[in-house]
């Protein structure tokens, strides 16, 4: 029961948590965007958390960027499994924990699985309430990302169980 300023605008803080280069030029960073830029009418403030490095600027928007840290200089990533992406994850996960205390986040909206875990995991400790935007179904595509036909066994497998309980 938060109440709302005299703008209107209620007296909650949202994190938007990507695992993924924010801001970028093609669908689920765009959607973000809009979001992040919709939402800034109705609360009172609205935070993105996200990997360490992004395409374009986002200096006429009011939105706070938190880029979690790498090991791994990394300009550009594909998406699916690559090598340094557990090390970056892990970062993500440390980064919204920071910014869920620093900024008394009340809830956070998770987009795709990886942010979706890290976020299950703050929830878990914090108790706020998390929505998960998947943005894709991995029973269809995580397959395809791996070209060894033994990851590409173990990711039929795995897409269905990630879709069904993340």
């Amino acid at each position: 029961n938060k109440g709302s300023d005299m703008n209107g605008k209620k007296d909650i803080n949202v994190a938007l948590v990507y695992a993924g280069p924010f801001p970028g030029n093609h669908g689920t960073p765009v959607s973000i965007l809009e979001m992040a830029k919709s939402l800034q009418d109705f609360v009172k403030k609205v935070h993105v958390v996200t990997y360490p490095f992004g395409f374009g600027e986002l200096n006429s928007h009011n939105i706070d960027i938190h880029r979690c840290k790498s090991l791994i200089y990394q300009k550009v990533i594909k998406p699916g499994p690559w090598l340094g992406k557990p090390q970056v994850d892990f970062f993500l996960l440390a980064k919204l924990f920071s910014v869920v205390r620093k900024h008394s986040i009340d809830v956070i909206h998770a987009h795709h699985y990886e942010a979706a875990i890290a976020a299950y995991i703050v929830r878990s400790v914090t108790k706020i309430p998390v929505v998960f935007h998947a943005h894709t179904s991995l029973h269809h595509e995580l397959e395809y990302f791996v070209d060894l036909n033994i990851l590409r066994y173990i990711s039929r497998l795995a897409g269905p169980l990630l879709d069904k309980y993340i």
